[in-house]
């Protein structure tokens, strides 16, 4: 299509350079009319043959110097106006290129414009999805909560349903715990504020916590759990070790959810060059499970993805686990790949680098470096751990202030109350305190106002901060405040215990006591007496199964946990009956290391019941 508008300019040169021509041509046609006139005069006058041959020999000579003038003028012009014509044309060309080119980027645009609003309904779709699961996967533990909370106050409750009744409430309570942690991970991935931690740790550690934790999960599915180290595994690595539990839990999770009536198998291995000659730790998660459609893998690791919507409905999750495994491997420089076919399983390899390992000791005993670290492991709390601290507990809300309180007098503590910040200082700069549990959310003055105050006045006994934010920046902004120290709600009743001691251990030295359980019928004098010949077999049991264990005598370990197994909830220790049906099942599968994890704490709760037989008979005395 031509430009109309570089048309127009060449049609007004055009008739300007009409006018001017014609005029030059009227100026020069008047003015040889004239002389050609004069001429005519003069020869009429002077009629000769000479005159006339001049006559003529001038009119010529003034028509050939007229065209010629009227040549040169005609040639001038259209050079001229061919150079403007030409000059426009190429103007009109870069016109049109830049037209086109302005058009190019006005279609690319509409395009970019196009995928984003793609993009953005394929996302809001995905998170309303997100949301629906999410609604079910909250309302779902707290619907048994609640329900299991209203058959708790059923009167003339027996002591067995009770503690069930409390497991599901504890079980159901930790699942809302974990799908809350694993959003406030996402928000910090997705804000860039997620950290990693690197030091010195043990992968067998955390590969052998993940498989004891996971192993009862498992087991309920009828599914079996194994762990294998396929070469020589270094002692300690260079990585954050709460991170890689983190990942290491939600994988194994995964597997084991989707797989029922089949097998899991945790294949360490020690990769001497990685990338660039790197050493790494390659952990596989392989399962016989569902599998995974090949279409869905390339987004697998997306936040709010599952397989598809009827996974989630069927099996539950959040679909945020693998999306934070990968970035936490991302993080710690090594990577997450997943291999999966449909009803054949997956493979999820997890690669890690190690770090240096100059001077550090490579492990092929992996079950017995498993067990000295459970044995050098430290105590749970017990009645002696607080014994002689006095401690302040400022906390506004209720039902906190009593469960606290019965916690920390249960470890042996004496706890004032203070109801809000305000409160708590002046009983702080009043009395003696040798520690502050403060709740950072308080009416008349928050903690970090009221620790800032005390910090001001002198006050150098350690504060820890108590708060329902999580993220690592309120944290940050506890430790700015003064505290020494800061833990989450809801606070875990061992870890609670253990950063008290932690901060005070250098006034108050903690003895190294034994947990002390009590029989739940220790009140029942006809059963005194059994009990108490119940208990004091115990050490010798213990005996025998480490023995068994030492040597791999694997039917007599299994024989000796079967014996207590039935015996253990008969005397009032059902938590007993559980560990010897872990330590059983591990003996029949003739797994050595999961016997060793089975066989620590089931001996560090004997220690418990024949401490808190003891400690029952001492006040039966009194």
């Amino acid at each position: 299509m031509k430009n109309i508008n570089s048309i127009k300019p060449v049609k007004n040169a055009r008739l300007q350079w009409r006018k001017h021509s014609w005029f030059i041509l009227f100026s020069w046609t008047l003015t040889c009319a004239i002389f050609l006139g004069w001429l005519v005069y003069h020869t009429n006058l002077q009629p000769s043959p000479e005159s006339q041959f001049y006559s003529g020999l001038s009119v010529l000579w003034l028509l050939g110097v007229l065209i010629v003038f009227l040549s040169w003028l005609l040639i001038s012009e259209l050079q001229r106006h061919r150079q403007q014509a030409a000059r426009r044309a190429s103007e009109a060309t870069a016109t049109s290129r830049e037209l086109e080119q302005t058009n190019r980027q006005l279609e690319q645009a509409v395009e970019r414009a196009n995928l984003m609003a793609v993009n953005a309904e394929v996302a809001n779709v995905a998170k309303s999805e997100f949301l629906a699961n999410m609604s079910h996967e909250i309302r779902t533990p707290m619907t048994a909560i609640l329900g299991y909370a209203d058959l708790l106050i059923t009167p003339n409750l027996s002591p067995s349903d009770r503690d069930n009744y409390l497991a599901v409430v504890r079980r159901n309570g930790e699942q809302l715990l974990t799908l809350i942690n694993d959003i406030l991970d996402l928000s910090r991935v997705e804000a860039g504020k997620m950290t990693v931690d690197i030091q010195s740790c043990s992968v067998i550690s955390v590969v052998a916590e993940v498989a004891s934790m996971m192993r009862i999960r498992a087991e309920q599915r009828h599914t079996s759990l194994e762990v294998e180290y396929t070469t020589q595994i270094p002692e300690t690595v260079f990585s954050d070790q709460a991170r890689l539990r983190q990942a290491l839990v939600n994988l194994v999770g995964n597997a084991v959810k989707f797989t029922e009536n089949g097998r899991v198998r945790i294949a360490v291995a020690f990769l001497p060059a990685w990338r660039q000659d790197v050493p790494a730790i390659r952990i596989r998660v392989i399962d016989t499970g569902i599998g995974i459609e090949p279409s869905k893998l390339a987004h697998l690791f997306e936040p709010f993805i599952q397989a598809d919507s009827s996974t989630s409905r069927k099996y539950g999750g959040s679909g945020l686990g693998l999306a934070i495994a990968r970035h936490i491997c991302e993080m710690l420089q090594g990577e997450l790949t997943v291999q999966s076919a449909p009803a054949e399983g997956s493979t999820f390899t997890l690669t890690v680098p190690t770090g240096n390992l100059d001077g550090v000791t490579m492990l092929s005993d992996v079950a017995e470096v498993i067990q000295q670290q459970r044995d050098s492991c430290s105590h749970s709390p017990s009645r002696q751990d607080l014994k002689g601290l006095r401690l302040l507990l400022a906390e506004d809300g209720i039902d906190n202030q009593q469960l606290l309180r019965h916690i920390l007098r249960k470890a042996g503590a004496d706890v004032e109350i203070a109801d809000n910040g305000k409160l708590a200082v002046q009983k702080a700069q009043a009395e003696h305190f040798d520690l502050i549990l403060m709740d950072v959310q308080m009416p008349e003055m928050d903690g970090h106002q009221a620790t800032r105050l005390l910090r001001k006045s002198g006050f150098d006994s350690p504060i820890v901060a108590l708060t329902a934010h999580a993220m690592n920046e309120d944290r940050q902004r506890c430790l700015a405040a003064g505290c020494d120290d800061y833990l989450a709600k809801p606070v875990n009743r061992l870890e609670l215990i253990r950063t008290i001691v932690r901060h005070c251990d250098k006034v108050h030295p903690v003895q190294d006591v034994p947990t002390t359980i009590e029989s739940e019928f220790g009140d029942d004098s006809d059963l005194s007496d059994l009990i108490d010949q119940f208990v004091s077999g115990l050490p010798e049991k213990t005996q025998n199964m480490q023995e068994a264990m030492a040597n791999c005598d694997f039917q007599t370990l299994q024989r000796l946990a079967h014996q207590l197994k039935g015996a253990g909830g008969g005397y009032g220790y059902p938590q007993l009956t559980d560990l010897a049906k872990t330590l059983e099942n591990a003996a029949q599968a003739r797994d050595s290391e999961a016997s060793g994890l089975a066989l620590s704490p089931l001996a560090e709760h004997c220690r418990g019941i024949v401490a808190g037989r003891a400690v029952e008979g001492i006040l039966e005395n009194g």
